[in-house]
């Protein structure tokens, strides 16, 4: 079975549909955003990660890097290193083997050995570190590898990642091992997001993470069963029209040739917001897609919220035209995208007009 798989690319085309409303300087009154809470944790050269799940140091000479997932990647404007660092589930993976999977991948594009190791102890943290030298053919780098256990945190290390040109940037590298630590902010907690981009704000359940950088509203949810995604952009009234910037949307993703409309603009209204949602399934791909738009009562501003689940298959599970049926009627799949729908119909249901000053 082959599929343009609707994931994170036509996610874009809510942004060709929407015009970007002008903000005002807002605040929230009665609820506290993520990104506030954590800039009173920051210090004068700390920065924040992605998700805000952690705080890390600023380095002379690097940059962010916009394009790479992760809670925070960073490079030298030269190019020469790049670091990235995230978290870890220990559940999921043990140190090990994360060890082992990195040499994979290093094994995967040229000859490779091991330059150095070794265990240290700083306060409260124990820091694991490797370093690799990679020899491919049209390329030589060092690979940097490193992992840092916080006393008191249970099933959860950092991971601090480096590709960089010469054993010069090490320094850098036991700069963000030795200081890089959490946040008080918890993935296993519901946080409040807000953006100086946007008029709104919506509260994101846990387990769900950002998507992209540049585009404030874009979050992700990923087990071994499912992927789900979710972006949301204001617009005006002035500017353009709602229910006529709905249907456009929707019109967009009917055109896809497998694709059929289950659900059509169904309305509700929640005090002083009224959500009107299209749902659109495929016949070759389990997959649905959810179309939302979000109206606020004397308000020129509206959200527009597309959300897309993808259900988890082995290709090598669709032979015929039978299996695909059989997945695409899995009373099991059903059951994990009628969960997904309610997590996502919370988060749409969360988004409010910021409060203005």
């Amino acid at each position: 079975m082959k599929k343009s798989i609707l994931t994170i690319l036509i996610l874009e085309i809510l942004l060709i549909v929407l015009v970007f409303s002008s903000t005002k300087t807002t605040k929230i009154k009665e609820n506290t955003s993520v990104q506030t809470l954590v800039q009173k944790e920051l210090k004068e050269n700390e920065n924040a990660s992605m998700n805000y799940l952690l705080k890390y140091p600023t380095i002379d000479g690097y940059e962010p890097v916009m394009e790479l997932y992760g809670e925070a990647a960073i490079q030298t404007s030269n190019k020469e290193a790049m670091f990235s660092i995230d978290t870890i589930n220990t559940k999921d993976i043990d140190i090990e083997t994360f060890f082992k999977e990195q040499e994979e991948i290093f094994s995967s594009f040229g000859n490779y050995e091991l330059v150095s190791e070794n265990t240290s102890t700083l306060n409260d943290r124990t820091m694991q570190k490797k370093i690799y030298h990679i020899n491919a053919d049209l390329y030589e780098l060092y690979a940097m590898i490193g992992i840092v256990e916080i006393k008191g945190v249970n099933d959860k290390v950092i991971a601090v990642v480096g590709n960089v040109q010469s054993l010069d940037y090490e320094k850098d590298f036991d700069t963000l091992l030795n200081s890089t630590n959490y946040t008080k902010i918890s993935i296993d907690e519901t946080r409040l997001f807000d953006s100086e981009l946007e008029n709104f704000t919506m509260s994101v359940l846990p387990n769900w993470k950002r998507l992209e950088k540049v585009i404030p509203f874009s979050f992700y949810k990923e087990d071994e069963n499912s992927t789900t995604f979710l972006i949301a952009n204001s617009a005006n009234k002035a500017d353009t029209e709602p229910m006529e910037a709905f249907k456009n949307v929707t019109e967009a993703m009917l055109s896809e040739q497998t694709a059929s409309l289950v659900e059509d603009s169904k309305v509700e209204t929640i005090k002083d917001k009224t959500i009107t949602t299209s749902i659109i399934k495929y016949s070759d791909a389990p997959i649905t897609t959810l179309i939302s738009l979000v109206e606020f009562k004397d308000a020129n501003t509206f959200v527009l919220v597309r959300s897309d689940i993808s259900i988890k298959v082995n290709p090598s599970d669709i032979q015929t035209e039978e299996d695909l049926n059989n997945v695409l009627n899995s009373s099991e799949n059903e059951k994990i995208t009628n969960n997904l729908m309610t997590e996502l119909d919370t988060i749409i249901k969360s988004i409010n007009l910021k409060e203005i000053s």
